[in-house]
């Protein structure tokens, strides 16, 4: 679609040891309503993670992450999400949890190009 279209987007954290506190991130989930386009990128080094909590459990975190990657598609496997708006998807999974997977607050911009804002997002946030 052509022009300017505002979108939100969260970022991935995943925490390893939830009372401490303590995060990488590692995805970024990108919303635009006007666009319907939701889409998560999310990184699969899960070396730093490793590197920083040795006792993490990398399978789970991988698991959980790809399912982020179903919902936002909307995939059959993604169960009852699958019938879901792009909103309804992006809402819930940007809403604040206390588990190993978290997102950040919610924030806005502008773009004329959701896939291209949601990888300049990830080098930003993610591959730094």
């Amino acid at each position: 679609m052509p022009g300017q279209h505002s979108f939100n987007y969260t970022v991935i954290r995943v925490v390893p040891f939830v009372e401490r506190q303590e995060f990488v991130n590692v995805g970024i989930i990108l919303h635009c309503k006007k666009c319907n386009f939701l889409k998560a990128r999310i990184s699969n080094d899960l070396d730093r993670i490793k590197i920083l909590f040795p006792k993490a459990n990398l399978i789970m975190i991988k698991n959980q992450l790809e399912s982020i990657s179903t919902i936002c598609r909307g995939d059959p496997e993604a169960g009852f999400f699958s019938s879901w708006s792009t909103s309804e998807r992006f809402d819930w999974l940007a809403s604040p949890s206390s588990t190993v997977i978290q997102t950040s607050p919610m924030h806005a911009g502008i773009c004329s190009n959701a896939e291209t804002a949601l990888n300049g997002l990830y080098n930003l946030m993610i591959t730094g």
